[in-house]
């Protein structure tokens, strides 16, 4: 759970580099243009054509982008569309190739989300690949899953693998272009089987997490991943419910000060892999990045004694270890969380092995307030290279705001925060509204931060070449095409791929 296996096979309006940087080199996008703060142009490139052979024009580019805002798409699984909702007008195509999107406010970063930036996910899909397949996602499954990407998906079993097969005639600059015949995704929800088909050569490269880099390394395979790739840290959901103690600033702050979480850090990650996290809003790619705001404290005693101050000593609190694909500590942190909450007197209570998918429904729903059962929480992730109003509305607005995890308060002010920051257009004016609202999140004590930490994967060196620097290296959206294999003539008779070439080109 956790990690998108469709990635390759769907595709992006615009590219960007491995630094993020925005580059016309794959994407939709032949050129874009800010015409004002609330008005943004984008060229689509000429010839571009479909897994089925059809070229995208800009009726596919206008339909995309106003699918992104629909009810549809605002409640399905992707982080953007809640927030791509707030601010989008309307789309109109200006010729063949060429469309304007109309925004209901000035937002600085339209060309942070658009594109595969810190966890972005609005992905781009042929309309007519939807339209004439009934708009549901089983009938475009039934006819084959026709995109636009790197690849394209030929099968898939539920909760198993997906099968991918190189587009011969992608669009993008060689360099893009997929480097292996075929990919297959395998799911497998343990470290133990990941590091086996590894080991085994049944897998190239695997998902792991941070107990197993010791391992990893002593079966002769490489440490490899994004560094400082996510904030890691344990939620309170529907903290503006007032009947949950967790609505009460002074019981957050005790249950931040209830735990050790350098103690967990070193416990589940490997040395050089994690560090502490400050708050789940901030990370070292952002404008609220400041890292003079120490870590919180450990001071149990100080926590039972606000405990008893607001009222709340042993209120029940419910913590979810998700086992997610892409956070395998997940289970293991939140435990570590819950025994130290009960230390300090709460009555604490873990649920492990209780997937996502369980509690997902419920969160978007607002159904985790007081009448529906004990405060609650689960162990959650935020890209750490995505924009602080993202931040902000992602893991700290509820579905009803045009967020997901539903961790703050006051949701409406904090709605008009992160709208207000993103529609300043001058950076210097934006950082410093970014950290103001950075330094009251981090007091208002939303969520237990853990950790920031690297993304952590097992590499074959027999069958993978040099290092590997992932395009979005964001836990749920990790893309392959930069993976090279030490296979010379991947990519056919024209061009040969080896390690040696590669280091040369470098």
């Amino acid at each position: 759970m956790g990690m998108f296996s469709f990635t390759h096979s769907a595709d992006y309006m615009m590219g960007i580099e491995v630094d993020n940087t925005l580059t016309n080199a794959w994407g939709w996008a032949e050129s874009w243009e800010q015409v004002d703060g609330s008005t943004w142009d984008i060229t689509i490139r000429k010839g571009l054509l479909d897994h089925d052979g059809v070229e995208i024009t800009s009726e596919d580019g206008v339909w995309n982008v106003t699918q992104w805002a629909s009810d549809d798409a605002a409640n399905g699984f992707n982080a953007v569309s809640g927030g791509w909702r707030n601010i989008f007008r309307n789309a109109e195509a200006l010729d063949s190739h060429k469309f304007r999107i109309d925004l209901r406010q000035d937002f600085a970063f339209v060309f942070n989300i658009i594109p595969p930036i810190g966890g972005a996910d609005i992905y781009v899909f042929p309309k007519h690949s939807w339209v004439d397949n009934g708009s549901t996602a089983q009938g475009w499954e039934r006819a084959g899953y026709t995109g636009t990407g790197f690849t394209d998906m030929v099968g898939r079993r539920l909760g198993e693998w997906a099968r991918h097969v190189r587009f011969e005639d992608y669009y993008a600059d060689e360099e893009f272009h997929f480097k292996y015949r075929e990919m297959e995704v395998i799911l497998a929800r343990e470290d133990a089987p990941r590091l086996a088909l590894v080991m085994t050569g049944r897998a190239d490269i695997a998902n792991m997490s941070g107990p197993y880099v010791d391992q990893i390394r002593a079966e002769g395979l490489r440490v490899d991943g994004p560094e400082a790739v996510d904030v890691v840290y344990m939620s309170m959901y529907q903290t503006s419910d007032p009947g949950h103690c967790t609505n009460n600033v002074v019981v957050r702050k005790a249950m931040n000060l209830a735990v050790d979480a350098d103690a967990i850090v070193d416990s589940l990650w490997a040395p050089g892999t994690a560090v502490r996290a400050i708050t789940p809003f901030t990370g070292p790619y952002n404008e609220s990045w400041n890292p003079t705001l120490p870590p919180y404290p450990y001071d149990p005693v100080e926590a039972k004694r606000l405990l008893a101050e607001a009222g709340c000593e042993g209120f029940v609190f419910m913590g979810y270890g998700y086992p997610w694909a892409t956070l395998l500590e997940s289970r293991d942190m939140v435990e570590s969380v819950i025994n130290y909450l009960k230390a300090v007197g709460i009555d604490a209570r873990y649920q492990p092995r209780l997937d996502w998918a369980a509690i997902r429904g419920r969160v978007f729903e607002e159904n985790m307030g007081a009448a529906d059962g004990p405060a609650s929480g689960g162990g959650h992730w935020q890209p750490a290279a995505r924009n602080f109003a993202d931040m902000i509305r992602v893991h700290g607005l509820c579905r009803s705001h045009g967020g997901s995890v539903c961790n703050i308060a006051d949701q409406d002010r904090w709605q008009e925060n992160y709208l207000f920051y993103a529609s300043i257009m001058d950076r210097d004016e934006r950082i410093k509204v970014a950290q103001r609202m950075s330094k009251e999140l981090y007091d208002e004590y939303y969520g237990v931060p853990i950790a920031l930490r690297d993304s952590i994967w097992a590499v074959n060196p027999d069958t993978i070449c040099g290092e590997w620097h992932p395009i979005d290296g964001t836990p749920s959206h990790v893309m392959f095409n930069t993976l090279i294999p030490l296979r010379d003539l991947v990519m056919g008779s024209s061009t040969e791929y080896s390690c040696q070439a590669r280091l040369e080109r470098r």
